[in-house]
């Protein structure tokens, strides 16, 4: 062979070696890229499911100390704390024991009257106590939610809104006008009296119940045409009349009086719902430790944090 014929075979042959070296590498790059891909992909779903668990573990915080803000609000001595109307009315309508009876209603028309005298019309107090309870428990959200942050991550607390709203009871039904309505419950609260002494225990309940769209305005004008009307005693052809007219008055006393006493405590609740979304929202993006259910359930504040 000669030495042209030997250069070539050569050659040849570093082309050869050179084009598997080439495709080696090539097959690593390629490896390499699906790999890195992968782990995005990986990452991406890791990052994704503790913004979820984060999220979680916000709303649940934010029920808890919700609970807590309420109870703590509801504690407060100047909020009036009303009877349990509907459970008194529930025992009564069971009961075919006049005295039984006529305490339990004798007692709801002694409160209506004392918590009509007290004044109920400013809500000035229970707002600025809601709101004081509220911005400590909001403190409380976002320490919470940044114990869930990797090191080296802030939480910007700018995002979360203070608390800022007007409680307001569940009726504002005028106060004269509830004092209006006492005084012809009262009337015929007489009236019915003497229709139990003359007719019994069947006589205590009424012959249907009151439609709760009825307007004060409209009782109060019922109650005045039946107590006009006289009661003839034992031989009155229709003695349940006043008594309807009683139950009538009672009832819409009772529960306006129970609603005008209960604060609304629904934005309360739309505000701590408002700052988990908030803190959920400010998380997103950022390097969150990895974590589980209970550990998540530990990290709410205790009662005394």
């Amino acid at each position: 062979m000669s030495n042209d014929e030997n250069v070539l075979e050569d050659g040849a042959g570093l082309a050869q070696a050179g084009a598997g070296a080439g495709a080696d590498a090539g097959a690593e790059g390629l490896a390499q890229a699906i790999f890195s891909a992968d782990e995005m992909k990986r990452q991406a779903a890791l990052d994704h499911e503790r913004e979820e668990k984060a999220a979680a573990g916000l709303r649940l915080a934010s029920k808890v100390l919700c609970i807590r803000a309420i109870d703590e609000l509801e504690e407060c001595e100047s909020w009036p704390t009303p009877p349990d109307f509907d459970k008194l009315m529930r025992i009564l309508d069971k009961s075919m024991e006049i005295a039984r009876v006529r305490e339990g209603i004798e007692r709801e028309l002694a409160w209506c009257e004392k918590f009509l005298d007290a004044g109920t019309d400013n809500c000035e107090e229970p707002s600025d106590e809601a709101m004081r309870v509220c911005t400590a428990y909001r403190q409380q959200m976002i320490k919470y939610a940044t114990k869930m942050l990797a090191p080296g991550e802030t939480l910007d607390e700018g995002v979360v809104a203070k608390p800022c709203f007007q409680l307001e009871p569940l009726s504002n039904a005028s106060v004269n006008v509830l004092r209006e309505l006492l005084g012809e419950v009262r009337t015929a609260y007489a009236k019915f009296c003497r229709v139990l002494s003359d007719n019994g225990p069947f006589s205590l309940h009424p012959t249907s119940y009151l439609d709760e769209d009825v307007k004060l305005a409209e009782e109060i004008e019922y109650l005045r045409e039946t107590n006009a009307k006289p009661y003839y005693g034992p031989l009155d052809d229709d003695p349940m009349d006043h008594v309807d007219a009683f139950w009538e008055g009672f009832i819409k006393l009772g529960g306006t009086c129970k609603d005008k006493a209960t604060m609304n405590l629904t934005p309360v609740l739309s505000y701590f719902s408002t700052m988990a979304d908030e803190l959920s929202r400010e998380l997103i993006g950022k390097k969150l430790k990895g974590t589980d259910d209970i550990s998540l359930l530990n990290a709410i504040p205790r009662d005394e944090e």
